[in-house]
């Protein structure tokens, strides 16, 4: 089954390492990346939203199976 999966803070060592890992799993279908500056990594899994994290609960997400969260 593909999961939809969605990474706040893919830009520092963790989440750029956790982006990798989830853009070659088989299992992953779609990973959303929420973040303030745009990544330098391209993916044709990924879809990548800047966001103000000040005003993150006006975000509208679709249904996710897995959330991961690496503010540092």
């Amino acid at each position: 089954m593909s999961k939809v999966a969605v990474i706040i803070g893919a830009t520092g060592e963790v989440g750029r390492n956790l982006v990798t890992e989830l853009t070659n799993s088989s299992e992953i279908s779609s990973l959303i990346i929420l973040t303030r500056r745009e990544i330098s990594f391209k993916h044709p899994k990924i879809s990548e939203n800047i966001i103000n994290f000040e005003e993150i609960e006006k975000l509208n997400l679709p249904r996710v199976n897995l959330a991961y969260c690496c503010l540092g």
